[in-house]
Order: structure tokens, then C-alpha cells, then sequence
């Protein structure tokens, strides 16, 4: 009997978005002032090769896909320890966010979600450049999801009001 650890995630479902929001490409691409290559459902790295003829199977973009979303579940739970705790929708948004690497990038928008303070954390997160300058840097696919981050951010704090704590407009 092995004593494998289960996941308290929806790992199938951190795919499926990872999927549909990255989309998926069998040869390699850059994007604008990124230094390495993506290949597959949004794998990024060194190991990524850079020549345009080199190309992956949809097996392979697969297997990469389903190594970099668990290798990611264990870093957001050590970066966001009350991740786990979080609803669906918001893990997913995060998630999604995470694995594009925005989230990491901003480490005073993890320390505002570690304190609890999700509205401001929201707002912090949105002060990026990458958002503000997508139309300029020709990724402008990305403003959708850092805005999926920023409203699930502001729903946490909704949730974590006091009842009949007051409510600024």
C-alpha cells in the first residue's frame, strides 16, 4: 500500500484553467522582454528550447503541464499558507495567476493576502507594469486575468467583514 498524500486541491480543474487560459502551442514562442521561451500550456524556462523548428507533442505539452501545475500547488502553499482555506473561485483565479508568475512577481500583494487584507492587496496587484503597459507590450490577454485576481481578492473581503461591520463604498 503506498502512502501517497492527496491533494487537498482540485488539480484537474488548476489544469483545465492553466488550458484554456494559456492555450496551447507545440513550438516554441517569446513573448516581448521575457528572456526565456514558452512552449506547450504556458511552460516557461531555460529548458525550453528557442528554435522554431523544435516541436512538442500534445503528450508532452501535457506531461509538462501536469509537472509544472503540481510543482506549483506545493510553491503557493509555502508562498500563501491560507491558499488551501480560500474558495474555488478564488483559488482558481490566483492559481491561474501564479502560474503565469504575476503573482510571485509582487511580493507586497502575497504579503497583503497573508495579512488579510484582500482589498487592499487587490489594488496593489493591479499597480503592475506588466497591466498597465499590455496593450504596449502585445500581451494584452493578460488584463482579463490579473482583473479575475483583483475581484476575487475584493470578494474575500467581503467575506471577511464582521457582520454588521461597517461597508465604504
Amino acid at each position: 500500500m503506498t502512502n501517497k498524500k492527496q491533494s487537498v486541491y482540485d488539480v484537474d480543474a488548476f489544469k483545465d484553467i492553466i488550458r484554456e487560459e494559456e492555450g496551447l502551442s507545440l513550438i516554441p514562442y517569446q513573448i516581448p522582454g521575457e528572456k526565456h521561451y514558452t512552449i506547450g500550456y504556458g511552460h516557461y524556462g531555460p529548458d525550453v528550447l528557442e528554435h522554431k523548428q523544435t516541436k512538442i507533442t500534445k503528450k508532452r505539452a501535457e506531461d509538462l503541464l501536469d509537472k509544472d501545475v503540481k510543482v506549483r500547488v506545493k510553491e503557493i502553499d509555502s508562498l500563501i499558507p491560507d491558499f488551501k482555506k480560500f474558495p474555488k473561485d478564488v483559488q482558481n483565479a490566483i492559481f491561474s495567476e501564479y502560474y503565469r508568475g504575476s503573482i510571485r512577481q509582487s511580493p507586497k500583494t502575497v504579503a497583503l493576502i497573508n495579512a488579510g487584507e484582500y482589498n487592499a492587496a487587490a489594488e496593489e496587484f493591479l499597480r503592475n507594469e506588466q497591466y498597465e503597459n499590455a496593450e504596449a507590450l502585445g500581451i494584452p490577454g493578460i488584463r482579463p486575468r490579473m482583473e479575475k485576481v483583483k475581484d476575487a481578492l475584493l470578494s474575500m473581503g467581503i467575506e471577511s467583514r464582521e457582520p454588521g461591520g461597517p461597508v465604504e463604498a
